[in-house]
């Protein structure tokens, strides 16, 4: 398993990428080895993007790719993965690739993860609810990619302290406020898991806050 050392090489980043070459990095580190020694399903790493009117300190599309590459590199991820992938998921359901899956094409995770997603305006209820990913087979096991999508009703500070006078939760509301009509709020959720090769089939696809997997059950 290749490890990383952010430190070898000197260059600019910004306060949020520093943050993880400081932090989440070396924790992914140590996840990826305790998934080699003790051989169950874990998280290794976990980005949540709020992107609503009052969230403005989102990563950028390019520190993102940064943050999953690195990761994916520290799993023996070669840059040539996509004739590794095993299974992807898209939100029917999930599906095998072939050789013609990707031809000559060599997308990045986020291009695949927007690919896979493609479709989902075409579901009749709650469009922007669902999640997609792909599994990639390595020497070590099954290096697992998951972006889930959440649209959330938007409501403003005046709203949501009434809402809390009514014992109302404005986390929860299922539309957004007359203020905001029309406006909404996305929640978007990537994640890199570590999974045995035989474990295959029993991949969670969903968010997972607890650092071991839960199997799937469907």
């Amino acid at each position: 398993m290749l490890m990383i050392n952010p430190r070898e090489v000197y260059r600019p980043v910004t306060a949020e990428y520093a943050q993880f070459e400081r932090y989440f990095l070396p924790a992914a580190e140590e996840k990826a080895i305790t998934f080699k020694e003790q051989g169950e399903a874990i998280s290794i790493w976990q980005q949540h993007e709020d992107i609503s009117p009052r969230r403005i300190h989102n990563l950028s599309q390019d520190e993102l790719q940064r943050q999953i590459g690195t990761v994916l590199r520290l799993c023996g991820v070669p840059e040539d993965f996509h004739r590794s992938i095993r299974v992807l998921k898209t939100p029917w359901g999930t599906k095998v690739p072939n050789e013609g899956t990707f031809s000559e094409h060599t997308p990045s995770p986020l291009e695949i993860f927007r690919w896979l997603s493609e479709d989902h305006l075409e579901l009749q209820d709650e469009p922007n609810d669902f999640q997609v990913g792909f599994a990639i087979e390595t020497d070590d096991g099954l290096v697992v990619c998951k972006f889930q999508s959440e649209e959330c009703a938007f409501v403003c500070e005046d709203c949501s302290r009434e809402m809390t006078e009514n014992n109302q939760d404005a986390a929860h509301a299922q539309y957004s406020c007359d203020h905001n009509e029309g406006v909404y709020s996305y929640i978007f959720d990537y994640q890199i898991s570590l999974y045995p090769k035989e474990d295959l089939e029993d991949i969670n696809w969903y968010q997972s806050r607890l650092q071991n997997e839960p199997k799937n059950t469907a």
